[in-house]
């Protein structure tokens, strides 16, 4: 029998890559926050995703954006780099918008069968910040009461709102004359009277009430009038 006759080659298989691993999001800070009457431009986070297809190649080669909708444009985001930040020239106010839903997209380059891409979904909330001052619900306040009521009778209530969230208003009377006749509860606004009234000696009050928010950054002042009704307390004099 004639000996088996062996021939070895070597022979190097390359594997063609295909677009076959979509994009991951890998860094996503949450939430995302800023402060009201932000400065414009400012950098708030980035975004970071891998792709595992071949590295240095289209099919890992990766682009983010912002789904397009009203937010979208209120915001920019690097397309290489994934730095997420506030638009030129936009300013955010919390009393008209408080949060922001937004869609990142994340697509990676590849032709292979085709391109890949990831959507995430995210929130950027506004902090409310003290840039509101109380306001009074009407212009000016007036009292009709009687003479002689007994001391610590209401008077009536004097109110004031604040646009921002968690705002305790403080009231005050800023009249130095009638502080020794008239108080003011410091939460609730009630006026009530410290001392017996006359209209005799004095049958209108003129009040100044100013209310303070939290910080006392910002104030109100209004005008107060107590008209006293004259009551039979006086018997004839004989001249």
């Amino acid at each position: 029998a004639r000996p088996s006759l062996i021939t070895q080659k070597d022979i190097t298989i390359v594997l063609l890559d295909i677009n076959d691993s979509p994009p991951v999001l890998d860094r996503y800070p949450s939430p995302i926050n800023i402060n009201e009457n932000n400065p414009p431009n400012i950098k708030l986070v980035q975004f970071h995703a891998q792709d595992f297809d071949a590295p240095n190649s289209s099919n890992s080669l990766l682009t983010y954006s912002l789904i397009s909708s009203n937010n979208s444009r209120l915001f920019h985001i690097d397309p290489l780099t994934g730095i997420f930040s506030v638009g030129k020239n936009i300013s955010f106010d919390y009393e008209s918008q408080s949060k922001y839903n937004l869609i990142l997209n994340i697509s990676d380059h590849g032709k292979n069968p085709k391109h890949l891409e990831t959507l995430h979904s995210f929130v950027v909330y506004i902090n409310d910040i003290n840039d509101n001052k109380p306001k009074f619900q009407q212009d000016s306040y007036s009292f009709r009461v009687q003479e002689n009521i007994p001391i610590g009778t209401l008077i009536g209530q004097i109110k004031a709102s604040d646009l921002d969230t968690n705002t305790t208003i403080h009231y005050e009377l800023t009249c130095i004359d009638d502080q020794d006749v008239f108080e003011i509860n410091l939460l609730n606004g009630q006026l009530r009277t410290k001392a017996i009234l006359d209209y005799e000696n004095h049958p209108l009050h003129r009040l100044y009430v100013t209310a303070h928010d939290n910080d006392y950054l910002h104030s109100d002042r209004v005008t107060v009038v107590i008209e006293l009704i004259d009551v039979n307390d006086n018997t004839p004099i004989i001249e």
